[in-house]
């Protein structure tokens, strides 16, 4: 992995937007979770902090002002939820990431859940415009007791407007890497690496992405991530031209969760947050207690 992403703070190799912000969520007595710290620096922010399921639950939309990652751009976000906290973050739109022009981008995320905290993590999709180099890193880590589910896509290049990642020609090479790591109590449950550069086969590969230009992943580690669920998830999965999903269950080590992996592929992200949408209606009952309520932010 590149140096500037395991540490968001080292200079890039042409300057660009060197930005944080730091999150922290916690359960109090008389006001159930609040946004208790939130320090940033560069272009990142947090919205006021909402509550329109109750005070148990706090809503958050993380904003990147800019509108857009460009070349040489160092992103990272730490979330921290104190025991008894329940947060769920989203943001408002795509994130979308241009043409690097020889200079790759990052985004660094880092989750850390204690001790009967809950954590919902659901940004938009990540949008690649032709010719960008992005690197993608997600950390989570739980605490014994902890809960959470969290969703990430992949756009590969603005289809809408005709145009694919990898068609910004030679002299502007197109990549991307990704790394997801998911430990419970210190001890690996999954982790997760990729690299994917324009032209390469794995893009048409049925193994991968099987020609479709968007990727999407849900994961779920909570004490009800059972094999009876993951089938009960699949059973309405789409597999048709346009869409193909997939579930399945990583099962821990003694005495950990279990965790449920959704897979989905699709031509249209509309049809892809359907199917990402739709298993967040089934899991969030099932995993966190709790009514499946979209966030008003979904419908707009």
């Amino acid at each position: 992995m590149p140096a500037a992403l395991l540490n968001p703070a080292a200079p890039a190799t042409s300057p660009g937007w060197q930005a944080t912000l730091d999150l922290r969520f916690e359960q109090r007595a008389t006001q159930g979770t609040v946004l208790a710290h939130a320090r940033h620096s560069g272009p990142l922010r947090v919205q006021k902090p909402l509550h329109p399921e109750g005070p148990g639950i706090c809503h958050a939309v993380l904003l990147h002002p800019p509108g857009g990652v460009a070349g040489g751009d160092q992103l990272h976000i730490q979330v921290d939820l104190a025991p008894g906290a329940h947060a769920l973050l989203t943001t408002p739109g795509a994130t979308r990431w241009y043409k690097s022009m020889g200079r790759p981008a990052a985004q660094r995320v880092r989750l850390d859940v204690a001790e009967g905290a809950t954590l919902e993590w659901l940004p938009q999709e990540n949008m690649l415009f032709a010719g960008a180099e992005a690197r993608m890193a997600l950390d989570l880590h739980l605490a014994p007791g902890a809960r959470a589910i969290g969703w990430d896509a992949v756009v590969l290049g603005r289809y809408g407007a005709g145009e694919h990642w990898h068609t910004a020609g030679p002299e502007t090479p197109a990549s991307l890497s990704l790394h997801n790591r998911l430990l419970w109590d210190g001890m690996p449950l999954w982790l997760e690496q990729g690299h994917l550069q324009a032209g390469d086969a794995l893009l048409a590969s049925p193994v991968a992405w099987a020609g479709f230009p968007i990727q999407a992943s849900l994961w779920a580690v909570a004490p009800g991530c059972t094999e009876a669920l993951a089938e009960r998830l699949a059973t309405d999965l789409p597999w048709t031209p346009g869409v193909r999903a997939g579930a399945s269950l990583l099962s821990g080590p003694p005495g950990a969760p279990s965790v449920l992996l959704l897979r989905v592929l699709a031509r249209r992200m509309q049809e892809a947050r359907s199917v990402l949408h739709q298993a967040w209606r089934l899991l969030r009952p099932a995993l966190l207690d709790q009514p499946a309520r979209p966030p008003r932010l979904w419908a707009t």
